[in-house]
């Protein structure tokens, strides 16, 4: 029962990379030249036309949103970061919480990380993840006087 359990946890967490890599690759990809289209018709027409010029701006806008919305579901199905391979992934989560909150951090492993399944890695770098957000959001509060 529990390599069953195993097994579908194993062929959701490859069918979330396909997923995540298929929204990157092709919808990224559509994205990305709509931007460039939208950004060509801005310089040909839009210094002539002020009406123009901020309707190619607002569709700039919803394209960047689109854009970071990929990113953000992508991600969100299976971190980008975990290619590089679980600890290259955790020294990189890591180093954005010290971009981000300004406080110093390490990343100290008692235990080898490089035989660790993919389903595993996800749910670690997950979890730090995840406690990263509580820990940033708990300095934030706490810096400018929130509970």
């Amino acid at each position: 029962m529990n390599i069953e359990l195993e097994q579908r946890e194993s062929d959701r967490n490859d069918e979330r990379r396909h997923i995540a890599r298929e929204l990157h690759d092709e919808l990224g990809q559509v994205l990305t030249a709509l931007k460039l289209g939208i950004s060509t018709f801005r310089m040909a027409f839009g210094r002539e036309h002020q009406a123009f010029e901020a309707k190619v701006t607002g569709l700039l806008e919803l394209t960047n949103q689109a854009i970071r919305t990929v990113r953000t579901v992508t991600s969100s199905l299976r971190p980008t970061a975990l290619d590089m391979g679980i600890v290259q992934a955790l020294q990189w989560l890591v180093g954005e919480f010290e971009h981000h909150s300004g406080a110093s951090c390490h990343l100290k492993l008692s235990t080898s990380l490089d035989e660790v399944d993919d389903l595993r890695a996800m749910t670690v770098f997950l979890i730090l993840s995840e406690r990263k957000c509580a820990s940033f959001e708990q300095s934030c509060g706490r810096r400018w006087g929130f509970p």
